[in-house]
């Protein structure tokens, strides 16, 4: 986590370049995309698997979790690019909602206090499927679609 704040502060405040242009997109479009796309496959596939299949979830979770940290690096890299535009949309209001996410997964996952797991049973899945709502938006929005 500590290297995902670092690179993008880095980022932010133009320490590190990422200005690339790959095809008609920046880099960090690109960076934000694949994060978005892992987290669209695996955190459905993830609650299929946990639910219907009966695997065993402990051997799911640290792919889960570490997979899903991947991906709010990647999307964290191209949501500090994207700061430097005034443009607090969809894209704010769904970093919120991801922080959120990777907030109560970890505190579900390593922090147990048995006042709040309750809530956060609710509270994270709630925040998975807004996340899974916002996103085609913010895409179609952002690509003049709407």
């Amino acid at each position: 986590m500590l290297l995902i704040i670092s690179l993008a502060l880095g980022i932010h405040f133009d320490l590190i370049q990422f200005e690339s242009v790959v095809g008609p997109y920046l880099l960090t479009h690109w960076m934000g995309w694949l994060g978005v796309g892992f987290l669209a496959v695996s955190v459905p596939a993830y609650s299929i698997l946990k639910r219907f299949v009966k695997l065993r979830s402990k051997a799911m979770l640290p792919a889960h979790i570490f997979g899903n940290i991947l991906a709010f690096g990647l999307i964290t890299i191209h949501f500090a690019q994207r700061l430097r535009f005034p443009d607090f949309d969809t894209g704010f209001l769904m970093y919120l909602m991801l922080s959120g996410l990777i907030l109560t997964g970890m505190i579900k996952r390593f922090w147990y206090l048995h006042r709040i797991n309750g809530i956060l049973n609710y509270l994270h899945p709630g925040l998975a499927l807004s996340l899974a709502f916002t996103v085609p938006f913010h895409i179609a929005r952002n690509l003049g679609l709407l």
